[in-house]
């Protein structure tokens, strides 16, 4: 083989094999397109769902003395409850932990009625419903003390739980 040739086809083996300039040279990692264009569109997704999650949990989250916090999903235009009257309430109660239902008026059918401020509820129901108006939703976000603390409720509700209810006061009888 004539020796012009045999140094093109080296030359070409030295080319593909990076071996030309080896020691100045720092390992290439190169990204297919299609791994850049899935990188782009993960990263518009993210930021897209925090912008969408901002806006929409923009909701003004109220704490009471007590620990409570609430927000209010609808204002009502009725009259407040006082203390011993009979309420009908809409509501339905998940674990903040697990976001498993663990009640809910609306599995019976209709609302559920029961006297308030007399002890007879946790004591964050209580304080909310005498706080709130006829009509009106609120979402609470009971901490453990205010709701069944230690001991839980049943298979449910475990010890220590805080528990998120979504609540509407339909009416005081």
């Amino acid at each position: 083989m004539p020796v012009s040739r045999q140094r093109k086809i080296s030359k070409r083996k030295r080319e593909r094999s990076g071996s030309r300039d080896a020691g100045n040279r720092s390992p290439k990692f190169s990204i297919s397109k299609n791994v850049k264009i899935g990188i782009l569109v993960f990263v518009a997704a993210v930021v897209v769902g925090l912008v969408t999650y901002t806006l929409v949990t923009k909701e003004k989250i109220i704490k009471t003395a007590s620990g409570l916090e609430y927000v209010v999903l609808k204002e009502g235009s009725g009259p407040s409850p006082q203390k011993g009257q009979m309420v009908e309430v809409n509501y339905r109660g998940v674990t903040e932990s697990t976001g498993k239902e663990f009640d809910s008026s609306y599995k019976y059918g209709k609302p559920a009625e029961f006297p308030v401020g007399v002890g007879r509820l946790i004591k964050a129901w209580d304080e909310a419903l005498l706080t709130m108006k006829v009509g009106e939703k609120r979402k609470l976000i009971v901490p453990p003390e205010l709701g069944y603390g230690k001991a839980g409720n049943g298979p449910d509700i475990p010890p220590n739980s805080t528990l998120i209810f979504d609540v509407e006061l339909v009416g005081i009888k």
